[in-house]
């Protein structure tokens, strides 16, 4: 047993940390938006239950070396590290370096790559365990464990683990339904000033919130593992403690611009008019909102209410122009029903941004189906129509991620599409598949196309976010790039 175990005094050190820069992509470093609330989450319910244990908060904005070398001067007894599939290979180099170096400190993995791959994690590195799933509850008891309190991995749910040279994974612990048990993320941990917003808003400095966890659709291009172990795929935080959190933010952080980051605000209606109310109540006349809707369940009642509460901008997926595209894979909307949402919302004013997603893949009935570049240039000119009739003011406009844990996914490797051997090194506009009878040149084409069209209207329309310049710029450079090889190719 390792000597960080049976250590029950609670001056035990944790640090909570996102990965390092990717090291290949160099050029191509951007600062993170906005903290990680999942750990932010996990510092205050672990205050909730050991108050005396010290906890700190790095966020990963600088390369692996001076990350590791950070790291080693803190010499905490354990690390908590947040993995995505985006930023996973250099989240395992990491924890290799650090591992070589501090043998008896206790590596706890989590967030969405350890929950989908969490064999693949523990067999490139040295990481003594992965949580599977929302980490709140785990990660006491794994605290427990690491202080003697429990005395076996085996009896807590939710975890992987090596044990004999093999991997154990423990059955899946069930999602927690009152969200409003758990308390706010602690806020203290991170200088909200520090983090440069999103790439659109209005006032600063900005914060993102939660107001409730997980999504009720089954879009094949999704990967949401961490909120789909069980049932239900969507659950709610009270309207009172969501209007606790935002007065919390407001007055004792200062914060001007609030962005809620959940999936779909307007699953339930009803629900959603009361948040609307209770943030109203709160007479903030100068705090502005942004918020994620699905278009299919957009009211007049649903805008008239965001709009009182002081939202100025919504997302909305609409991912493609085509209506057999939207239906095979599974997105539960219609082209008409774009167009409603986003009338309604401009009826009272509210800026919309619509995600659009190119070269959608699916499969049915065993046969692979996708889109052709000319589904793809009827979704770019529906993107067109929308924006020049004022109904869209943003525009996303981004090749297809057949991410690990989704359905797309399975159908690339199935039908062998992923052209990128190492889709772990993925990076933000790089092509990772390639589909039969379609030019890699077109494909660039009219993806330089749309970026355009989404560079030139966001100028157009204005609220850019200033501190985004680097990534603007690399935007930029990525569009030439698309170009220059589109043409060579010809």
């Amino acid at each position: 047993m390792r000597e960080v175990h049976n250590k029950k005094n609670t001056n035990l050190r944790i640090l909570f940390t996102t990965p390092p820069y990717n090291e290949q992509f160099r050029d191509r470093d951007v600062m993170h938006l906005f903290p990680s609330l999942g750990l932010l989450y996990l510092i205050s319910n672990t205050k909730k239950f050991f108050p005396g244990i010290e906890t700190t908060y790095f966020e990963g904005n600088c390369f692996l070396k001076e990350y590791v070398e950070t790291i080693l001067k803190m010499s905490p007894d354990i690390i908590a590290i947040s993995v995505s599939f985006f930023n996973s290979q250099e989240a395992i180099r990491a924890v290799n370096d650090i591992k070589k170096n501090m043998k008896k400190t206790f590596i706890i993995v989590g967030g969405p790559y350890a929950t989908s791959s969490p064999e693949i994690i523990l067999k490139k590195s040295n990481a003594d365990v992965c949580v599977i799933g929302e980490g709140e509850k785990t990660f006491i008891e794994l605290l427990k464990f690491v202080r003697g309190e429990i005395k076996k991995q085996d009896n807590i749910k939710g975890i992987a683990f090596r044990k004999r040279n093999k991997i154990i994974i423990t059955p899946k612990r069930d999602l927690e339904t009152n969200l409003d048990k758990y308390p706010f993320p602690y806020w203290d941990a991170v200088n909200i000033k520090d983090y440069p917003g999103y790439f659109y808003h209005k006032k600063t400095p900005e914060m993102i919130f939660i107001s409730s966890r997980g999504c009720p659709f089954n879009c094949n291009f999704c990967s949401n593992p961490v909120w789909k172990l069980s049932k239900p795929w969507k659950r709610f935080r009270s309207p009172k403690n969501i209007k606790e959190e935002i007065r919390t933010l407001v007055k004792k952080y200062g914060v001007k611009e609030i962005f809620d980051y959940s999936d779909e605000f307007n699953i339930d209606l009803k629900w959603a008019y009361s948040v609307c109310r209770g943030i109203e109540q709160l007479k903030f006349e100068d705090i502005s909102f942004k918020c994620m809707l699905h278009a299919s369940n957009v009211t007049e009642e649903l805008a008239s209410s965001l709009k009182k509460m002081g939202t100025w901008f919504v997302h909305i997926g609409v991912e493609s122009g085509n209506q057999t595209t939207l239906d095979s894979i599974g997105k539960n909307l219609t082209i008409k029903g774009v167009v409603n949402a986003c009338k309604i919302l401009k009826r009272h004013k509210i800026k919309v941004g619509g995600f659009f997603i190119l070269y959608h893949i699916w499969e049915k009935d065993n046969k692979l189906f996708y889109e052709t570049t000319k589904d793809v240039e009827n979704t770019l000119n529906f993107a067109k129509y929308l924006l020049k009739k004022g109904l869209l003011d943003y525009i996303s406009w981004g090749f297809l991620i057949p991410t690990p844990g989704s359905r797309v996914y399975e159908t690339c490797k199935k039908f062998h599409l992923l052209t990128n051997k190492n889709l772990e090194e993925y990076h933000n506009d790089d092509m990772v598949f390639s589909l039969p009878d379609v030019r890699e040149a077109e494909m660039k084409k009219v993806k330089f196309r749309g970026m355009m069209l989404e560079g030139l209207n966001a100028v157009k329309k204005g609220n850019v976010n200033l501190k985004q310049l680097k990534y603007i710029f690399q935007k930029v450079l990525t569009m030439m790039k698309y170009a220059i090889e589109s043409s060579l190719a010809k």
